[in-house]
């Protein structure tokens, strides 16, 4: 039960080991797909 209690959780963002690299590869990847979406609307514009 541990373990399972312990997996369930680890998919919640900030909760997993690793959770500082993977927020931070999150918040890049939202960082990056904004600015994209932004330069598609400047073109567009």
């Amino acid at each position: 039960m541990p373990l399972r209690v312990r997996w369930l959780p680890g998919r919640l963002p900030g909760t997993a080991p690793d959770a500082p690299r993977r927020n931070t590869l999150v918040i890049l990847g939202y960082l990056l797909g904004g600015i994209l979406f932004a330069g598609i609307l400047y073109a567009l514009v």
